[in-house]
């Protein structure tokens, strides 16, 4: 039989449903059914059930979305063909609001229910589906109802976008054949409904209300159950010549069911059974429904899927997937709780692992930190030590040079003594008539001995430096010694080229522990340096300028000797470099950068001056003036009385000349 067929009853038949569907008793109304025929109507008053009848009662209910004269029609013959098959049991029937499900089946207590395949789910009602009605002629039981959207043919209508602004009519917002699946189309194509339409009209019957909106024009597309056009145009129900729908792509190309439809399909009717029925008339209800091959054009089969109708509810966040569609922070944390916790435990960790990072990384820093502190404490250690290499390298150098002139001096040193001794010998004084004369030459003869003499003893301490050798220390006089070299600083210098020296000397009888010439020599090339660095300072000659020596007796007991030349104002960098190398003094003093007349004779001067220092105990150390230039300070040890120094070693006492006093 044409699936069509479940529709095609004759118009009287038709008429008989719709009567008792308007006259039917008010909804939740109980008629007592009889085992010998069906009653008359679906529901009518209650009746009195004959006192003699002691057999079970068996409920049977429906929801009110099901009392349409289509379905009023095949629930009615089902119902009888169930009477006949079930006389052990009075069977009665009742209806109940689907939106008020939940309390009124709690009133009835219902046996068994025929309602969509939805309303389970989405009334929230505990049951067992215990039969799926499937239409003769279908395939698939899983795909026998739908929606279709009905338009008029003479719109300009092909899709749903094309009916925005505009006036749309639907059944009841909770049938799987109408408006739920019309809804999960909106949803897959991205529609919003609320916004494409301007309005949305909900009727309680698709006929005649809904399929009369459209009719008339009030509705600009109705969404109807799929196949209900077919059979209204096939009974002469109504004209639907005028209309047309909008098909879905499987309707249009492999169609499932011979009508035109919009929609996915879904299962039809099913029967449920509820908790507290007793399994012997649950077992007894299946036997006889599943018998019925033929009944209202259907028939009835078990095992059959509702994936789809779940899926639906699932995507539309309906029945048991309402709660999805509470997005309070309680339902979300209920709803993805694993997921909850699981991004917080990760989210930990990466706290926990950033704050070791950075704890690793800071750690590894304060190492490299320190790797790098030693790497230039060693650099700098590593630099001191090679200037220091240099710099005995440089003294070693000095004492070859200078034994090496020491010992090609001594021999013109002895050449002049001896032509002045000759000269002495052969030229007498007795042999000058004039006296004068003769004391001149005397006293010629005698200073050019003397000085050949001392320059023979400055070649032979000089010998004995190179060789490392020293004599016996004495005790001498440190102001004598500064008066001497400056007095042979005046005598070596032209009397035009000669830089003022001013000398002031706070102490008298200075005594030290040394070698009176060999300080003698220290003074001498600290003055020759100053004066050396003054001569270059073009800007600064005058009168005024001149090289101070200065010689006091420090709060510690040690004798200290200044000697400082004014000048430009150096950088802190210039006097480490001066203090730490043994370089030459005017190189440093005027401008760090050593030009063609300073570098010559290679700096001997100051490395002397530091050598002479280190041998007899005392500091020599360069510093800055306020006012500029720079202050070299010399600080010795002071002789202790009885001719003892300050460490109390016995001493003798020498002259400037070094003589024995």
């Amino acid at each position: 039989m044409n699936p069509l067929d479940v529709k095609r009853f004759s118009a009287a038949g038709f008429l008989a449903a719709l009567f008792w569907t308007v006259l039917s008793g008010p909804v939740g109304a109980v008629v007592p059914g009889s085992s010998g025929a069906a009653p008359d109507g679906l529901s009518h008053p209650s009746l009195t059930a004959p006192a003699d009848d002691t057999r079970p009662v068996m409920t049977v209910a429906w929801p009110d979305t099901l009392v349409n004269p289509y379905d009023a029609f095949t629930i009615h013959e089902t119902i009888a063909a169930l009477k006949e098959r079930l006389r052990g049991y009075r069977i009665r029937t009742a209806t109940f609001a689907a939106a008020e499900s939940a309390e009124q089946l709690e009133r009835l207590r219902p046996d068994f229910i025929f309602a969509r395949s939805v309303f389970p789910l989405d009334a929230g009602v505990s049951s067992v589906r215990i039969a799926t009605r499937r239409l003769k002629g279908l395939a698939e039981a899983e795909r026998a109802v739908g929606a279709a959207f009905v338009v008029r043919s003479d719109s300009h209508y092909r899709t749903l976008r094309d009916l925005k602004d505009r006036t749309v009519f639907s059944s009841l917002p909770t049938a799987i054949d109408g408006w739920l699946a019309a809804e999960r189309v909106f949803r897959r194509e991205g529609i919003d409904p609320t916004r494409l339409f301007a309005r949305v009209v909900r009727r309680n019957n698709d006929y005649p209300d809904v399929v009369g909106a459209i009719l008339s024009g009030r509705a600009d597309m109705a969404v109807v159950p799929a196949c209900l056009l077919e059979t209204l145009g096939d009974e002469g129900l109504a004209d639907v010549s005028g209309l047309r729908v909008l098909e879905s792509e499987e309707s249009k190309s492999a169609p499932v069911i011979p009508c035109r439809y919009s929609t996915e399909l879904y299962p039809d009717i099913s029967l449920l059974a509820l908790p507290h029925a007793p399994s012997e008339m649950v077992r007894d209800m299946t036997i006889a429904i599943l018998s019925l091959r033929n009944t209202a054009g259907a028939e009835w089969l078990t095992n059959v899927s509702h994936a789809g109708v779940d899926a639906l509810l699932k995507e539309l966040q309906l029945g048991p997937w309402a709660y999805l569609r509470d997005m309070s922070p309680a339902a979300l944390y209920a709803r993805h709780r694993t997921a909850f916790w699981l991004a917080a435990g990760l989210l930990l960790f990466l706290i926990f692992n950033e704050l070791r990072l950075d704890r690793l990384v800071r750690r590894r820093t304060e190492d490299l930190r320190r790797s790098m502190a030693e790497q230039e404490r060693l650099s700098a250690v590593a630099a001191a030590t090679r200037t220091q290499l240099a710099m005995f390298e440089r003294r070693s150098v000095v004492q070859q040079m200078s034994g090496m002139i020491a010992h090609e001096i001594n021999a013109p040193v002895g050449a002049i003594r001896t032509w002045a001794a000759l000269a002495r010998i052969k030229c007498p004084t007795a042999a000058v008539a004039d006296p004068a004369a003769a004391e001149a030459l005397s006293n010629a003869l005698s200073r050019i001995d003397g000085e050949a003499t001392r320059i023979a003893d400055i070649v032979s301490r000089v010998r004995k430096y190179a060789r490392r050798e020293h004599e016996r220390v004495a005790i001498c006089e440190l102001d004598a010694i500064v008066e001497s070299a400056v007095r042979a600083y005046r005598a070596e210098e032209r009397s035009d080229a000669r830089v003022p020296i001013n000398v002031a000397v706070a102490e008298r009888q200075a005594g030290v522990f040394g070698q009176p010439l060999e300080l003698e020599v220290l003074v001498l090339n600290l003055v020759r340096n100053a004066a050396s660095a003054v001569r270059r300072l073009d800007c600064l000659k005058g009168p005024e300028v001149a090289v101070g020596v200065e010689l006091v007796r420090g709060a510690d007991g040690r004798w200290r000797i200044t000697v400082e030349n004014p000048g430009p104002v150096l950088s802190a960098q210039v006097f480490e470099k001066l203090n730490a190398r043994a370089e030459g003094l005017a190189c440093e003093v005027l401008d760090g950068e050593a030009d063609r007349e300073t570098s010559e004779g290679l700096g001997l001067g100051l490395t002397i001056c530091r050598g002479i220092a280190d041998s007899h105990g005392a500091t020599l150390r360069f510093e800055a003036r306020p006012e500029g230039g720079v202050r070299a300070t010399v600080e010795i040890d002071a002789a202790g009385p009885a001719g003892e120094d300050t460490e109390g070693r016995k001493t003798m006492k020498v002259n400037e000349q070094g003589e024995d006093a």
